[in-house]
């Protein structure tokens, strides 16, 4: 069963004008592209009477949250299959394309819209030359579509994330690190993608043919649902969505629900705050590994994380989220590349609004070499 979840009640009630424009147009005719969102006049300013002098001032909060579009009422009940125990056979894979058809979208001023899946139980393997508890995620990738109908042309398809992010799963004989509990990715896509007249139908797919199993590939989490039908699954693509509306919604699903959702960011001007509290001394060497820690402060974190760069221009993570506090961050020499390497932390909120610390350096020697092998 559709549903839209407005987590601040307020949000659709306090007099926000849709700025969606004209319908857009549908992908099988041949026309332009949806036209831009027809402009609001923004209404007059209401006059406040002055504060005494002696009154502090203070800031109005912002009341503001994201309008997240699921298949179910709180995206927080999506807890089956990608935390543990039976999976359903819920992967995402190279040869699995997941439909879901959600609600248009409701009237209000956003500023940004995002596709999301709840993912978990990323699948490993061994590591050559390795002791064989030191396991890495299979290698592979991620990816969304949405459009108002079961057609998604490569111009409607988004990364959603790489596996090295997911969550692993569990081995029962070795010690892995990186297990735990499924999380939403979230991937931002054009506003005007987004239908505010028409059903959105988002699908979930793989284009890593190495992810062609429930062995080797993330799990899907899901909810309890009913036998209402909104979601379909089909086990015949490869690495893309179906070609048709028909092989589309060929094969129903019943009974559960996917964490396939889309969230819609009002407009606002939140930004976090980060103060690094430890870091290594400016230029130090990196011998097995550092620790950053950092205090953040801002509304409705989503996740803060150490990233590096050799240029300040490109940036890449080391190592994987986290949540909630504290912010202490483990970063070991092989997540970084020789050199002088650039560090900072950087955090984002759940509008996708992200900020950066000042920025550290180290340096990162090569790995020690092996001793020679004798001969025999």
């Amino acid at each position: 069963m559709n549903r839209v979840c407005l987590f601040c009640g307020v949000f659709l009630l306090g007099g926000f004008s849709w700025a969606g424009g004209r319908k857009p147009e549908r992908i099988s005719e041949k026309s332009a592209a949806p036209a831009a969102p027809a402009a609001t006049t923004p209404p007059p300013p209401t006059l406040m009477p002055s504060a005494p002098a002696e009154t502090p001032l203070f800031s109005v909060p912002d009341d503001k949250s994201p309008v997240y579009l699921t298949e179910i009422s709180n995206p927080n009940d999506f807890v089956l299959f990608a935390n543990g125990g039976w999976d359903g056979n819920w992967y995402v894979g190279y040869n699995t394309c997941w439909v879901s058809k959600l609600p248009p979208a409701p009237p209000g001023e956003y500023k940004s819209a995002f596709l999301g899946a709840r993912l978990g139980r990323m699948k490993t393997e061994s590591v050559p030359g390795r002791p064989p508890w030191e396991k890495r995620p299979i290698k592979g990738f991620i990816n969304m579509a949405v459009a108002d109908e079961p057609l998604w042309p490569q111009s409607r398809r988004f990364r959603l994330t790489e596996t090295a992010d997911i969550p692993l799963e569990g081995d029962a004989e070795n010690a892995v690190e990186g297990v735990g509990e499924s999380r939403w990715f979230w991937v931002e896509v054009p506003l005007k993608f987004i239908s505010f007249e028409e059903d959105n139908y988002v699908a979930l797919f793989s284009p890593s043919e190495a992810l062609s199993s429930s062995a080797r590939a993330p799990v899907l989490a899901a909810a309890w649902g009913d036998t209402r039908q909104n979601t379909w699954l089909n086990s015949t693509v490869k690495g893309e969505p179906p070609f048709t509306s028909t092989d589309a919604l060929k094969t129903p699903v019943t009974y559960f629900e996917p964490a396939i959702a889309i969230k819609l960011v009002p407009v606002n001007d939140r930004r976090p705050d980060i103060r690094l509290l430890e870091t290594p001394e400016e230029g130090a060497t990196v011998q097995e590994k550092i620790f950053v820690s950092a205090s953040v402060s801002g509304r409705d974190m989503a996740g803060v994380w150490v990233e590096f760069s050799t240029d300040t221009k490109n940036w890449r993570r080391a190592g994987s989220f986290l949540a909630i506090a504290p912010y202490v961050f483990t970063v070991k020499r092989e997540q970084l590349l020789e050199g002088t390497v650039r560090l900072r932390v950087a955090a984002e909120d759940v509008m996708g609004n992200r900020a950066q610390s000042p920025i550290f350096s180290v340096r990162v020697p090569p790995p020690p070499s092996e001793p020679p092998k004798k001969r025999r």
